[in-house]
């Protein structure tokens, strides 16, 4: 839409929020091709949504995008260094000294698995994020196997 396009223009921030209604493959690509790019991505995870989909978690999220088109540089840069700066946060969003040392650790793989977006179309991944670790507050947290 032209509001939409003019907005991006004037500065506007744009957040990917990935909900049960919020995201659609089609309209992501279109803005892609308008070169229209999320500043931040994020997701409005809750129980159902979590269990259910389409959303699951922010890897799946980060998967989807990267089916749309966004490089690994751009997702990452959308999930810490952007929200950062976005909301002011001067001890998120990048690894410094004297900063939060809040980390998600996420292995890349060449694997295909079918990617659903909020209108239910369905997507053919060639390589998705898979959560391995995080940290938070120095306490390491590791991914457990999925049974």
């Amino acid at each position: 839409k032209d509001f939409a396009l003019e907005a991006y223009r004037r500065g506007i921030i744009f957040d990917i929020g990935h909900g049960t209604d919020s995201f659609n493959f089609k309209v992501a690509e279109i803005a892609r091709k308008k070169e229209v790019s999320a500043q931040s991505i994020s997701t409005d995870i809750y129980i159902r949504n979590r269990k259910n989909g389409p959303v699951y978690d922010l890897a799946t999220t980060l998967s989807k995008l990267l089916k749309v088109g966004y490089s690994l540089e751009e997702l990452i840069s959308a999930v810490t260094t952007a929200p950062a700066k976005n909301f002011n946060l001067a001890n998120k969003g990048s690894l410094e000294v004297g900063k939060d040392g809040d980390l998600t650790f996420f292995k890349l793989e060449d694997k295909q698995e079918k990617l659903v977006d909020s209108n239910g179309n369905v997507q053919q991944s060639e390589q998705i994020l898979s959560p391995v670790a995080c940290t938070v507050a120095g306490t390491l947290y590791q991914e457990r196997e999925k049974k």
